[in-house]
């Protein structure tokens, strides 16, 4: 098995996306660094991947670099050597970015773009001494398209995946494999329990927007076994969901049409997140 006795790092792995690979590599023979700033969750996490193979729980905030630093450092020390890094932690805010407030846009930032940014730095400087290597960050689908209502995070997402193409080039002379996951709408926790701006003034509750949802969301298991597949491949950009390759392609061919289609989905939205009268 070619992920047998590697070692592996993965952020926000106590829940989503993160815990489903984490789950799916253990099973394939890798050790497990389930890293999470919820470290009672994390440890949970860790002893329900066990049941399948090897894992440990560390409690990491992502945005600190030195906190992040060490965590690599330590894995690297401890273990030999660290062959995947995922750069998984992440948060979504959905509203329109005009009514945004700065803490919120410095949050999502700080989590999502430097989080990865401190954890690609870290791995890279163990990788390139050990002359070998995989890091994979978490982007998404709304890194490639479009995307109102979550304009921010969008924004964050693309920022991510333009590091992970251009890493992709330089990290190859030293051995090091550069992927991004660009996952459409997945069955996690971040699809419902999102923060949404100015909640409290919305006119219908969490529950009916989670109705109004037109995309069926991906069961998380398979959207793992896709990223797995893809990693093993060494696959410079891993899409999920049919619809992810729909909306990439579309956009990448007919991006007028991709944005009269944003338009008409930013209508339907705005009267989703009406205001209370």
């Amino acid at each position: 098995m070619k992920l047998k006795d590697k070692i592996a790092i993965i952020t926000g792995a106590a829940s989503g996306i993160g815990y489903a690979v984490a789950k799916e590599m253990a099973k394939e023979g890798a050790t497990i660094i389930v890293a999470d700033i919820n470290f009672e969750q994390a440890q949970k996490a860790a002893q329900n991947i066990n049941e399948y193979g090897k894992a440990f729980a560390h409690s990491v905030d992502v945005r600190d670099a030195e906190a992040v630093k060490k965590l690599v450092d330590d894995v690297a020390e401890q273990h030999g050597r660290i062959d995947y890094m995922f750069n998984n932690a992440g948060i979504a805010i959905m509203g329109e970015m005009m009514e945004m407030s700065l803490e919120q846009w410095n949050r999502l930032f700080d989590i999502n773009v430097r989080g990865v940014i401190y954890g690609t730095h870290a791995a890279c400087n163990v990788m390139k001494k050990q002359g070998f290597g995989h890091i994979v960050n978490t982007a998404s689908l709304a890194g490639i398209i479009p995307s109102p209502n979550l304009g921010a995070y969008s924004g964050t997402k693309h920022a991510v995946l333009g590091i992970c193409k251009s890493l992709r080039i330089e990290a190859r002379e030293f051995g090091i494999k550069v992927s991004a996951i660009c996952p459409g709408v997945i069955d996690t926790p971040m699809v419902t329990d999102s923060e949404m701006i100015n909640e409290e003034q919305l006119a219908v509750s969490r529950e009916e927007i989670r109705e109004n949802i037109q995309l069926t969301p991906y069961p998380v298991e398979k959207a793992a076994r896709v990223i797995v597949k893809g990693v093993k491949k060494n696959k410079g950009i891993i899409l999920i969901t049919g619809h992810a390759h729909i909306l990439s392609r579309l956009y990448r061919f007919f991006p007028g049409l991709s944005e009269l289609i944003g338009r008409s989905y930013y209508k339907r939205e705005k009267n989703i997140f009406a205001k209370k009268k």
